[in-house]
């Protein structure tokens, strides 16, 4: 299982969580950045096999799959991926806002629908799932639904981490920090829409917030979603590098988020890392898109791209279930296993472009064509 937030924070230290922005992104100059779906792709499998065997002990898996296990153990670090992507996106996201003179309010109202839609329905996935396993087992009703009115309400909003109960479905809590980046970015566009402050100084700002997670621990809840502001703040360095021109700046500050997040683990170690090695392939590929994308060979990742975050969202309902059901005839020690294996990850892929077609694209057409 993903590691994920304690009931008093965001995280427990080790953390893994989210590809929202994952219909297909059109920049101003270059069409579609096709290295940035592959790169949801790549993520997002990622997580999809680090989730079907995370759950299984050593030893308990055909060789096969133990040798691809120990290999997927770091799979969880897709989502940090996630949010490095993200934080690119709404740079660009941020700059059409701003030439559109766009309000803050519609910003956050079209960011919030971008994540709600596809997030309830999966939810609703969720229960239908554990609902229908209840036959199979021996768990009660009040133990696979919430049982009150704020254990409804907090994972319908995505307030868990406020109310100080755990996700209700797993990997949600990355949301939350979605969502506090977005409300971050829609402040950024309310100041920038009145020239009370110049882009330059909001990216000074944005700077100085990558100090937070050393003090979120310390804050009110609703701040400590600065935990991952880091993250997100290495792909606006690099949309900022790449695609606003000032290299110096934007790789400058890669360069000294990359050591930091190095020399010091506390700062946030191998997930940190990986975010900001993750926005340097950003910007460095940038030049090079127009050639990766005429390349086949990238075709089924940004295919899985394109349905990351339904991919992301529906895979975890699925896959233990389905594994579970399954080992009681096929244990999982036995070669057969491997076949349950293979069936479960079809399973959640036939699952994710279904919840794409049928909720994710068209509630993004209808936001598109509303905005």
């Amino acid at each position: 299982m993903m590691p994920q937030p304690s009931a008093e924070g965001f995280n427990t230290g080790t953390t893994s969580p989210s590809p929202t922005n994952v219909v297909s992104l059109r920049l101003g100059s270059g069409g579609r950045y096709h290295f940035l779906e592959a790169g949801r792709g790549v993520a997002s499998v990622a997580v999809l096999i680090y989730h079907s065997l995370d759950a299984f002990p050593k030893n308990s898996l055909p060789g096969v799959l133990e040798r691809f296990k120990a290999f997927s153990s770091w799979g969880w670090l897709g989502v940090h991926v996630f949010f490095a992507i993200s934080g690119w996106c709404i740079a660009e996201r941020l700059a059409k806002g701003r030439r559109a003179e766009e309000s803050g309010l519609h910003f956050a109202a079209e960011r919030f629908l971008r994540i709600y839609p596809t997030y309830w329905a999966a939810l609703a996935v969720f229960i239908g799932v554990r609902l229908a396993s209840l036959p199979f087992n021996t768990a009660h009703l009040s133990a696979v639904v919430p049982h009150d009115f704020i254990g409804w309400l907090a994972p319908i909003l995505l307030l868990e981490p406020y109310f100080h109960i755990g996700s209700f479905l797993i990997v949600s809590w990355t949301l939350v920090f979605e969502l506090g980046f977005y409300l971050f970015a829609a402040m950024a566009l309310v100041v920038s829409q009145r020239r009370v402050g110049k882009s330059s100084v909001l990216f000074l700002i944005g700077c100085l917030l990558c100090f937070a997670p050393w003090t979120a621990h310390l804050s009110p809840a609703p701040w400590r979603v600065l935990e991952m502001w880091p993250e997100f703040f290495s792909g606006v360095a690099a949309w900022w590098a790449a695609r606003l021109g000032r290299r110096t700046i934007g790789y400058g500050v890669l360069t000294l988020m990359l050591v930091t997040a190095a020399v010091w683990p506390a700062y946030g170690g191998i997930n940190r890392v990986t975010a900001i090695i993750t926005a340097w392939i950003l910007a460095l590929a940038w030049k090079w898109d127009k050639n990766l994308g005429q390349s086949k060979a990238l075709r089924p990742l940004r295919w899985t791209g394109i349905i990351s975050y339904s991919l992301y969202l529906i895979h975890q309902p699925l896959i233990p279930p389905f594994e579970h059901l399954l080992g009681r005839w096929i244990p999982s020690t036995s070669t057969g296993f491997v076949a349950v294996w293979a069936m479960a990850i079809a399973l959640a892929l036939v699952a994710a472009k279904c919840l794409n077609q049928f909720v994710e694209a068209p509630v993004e057409r209808w936001r598109r064509r509303a905005t």
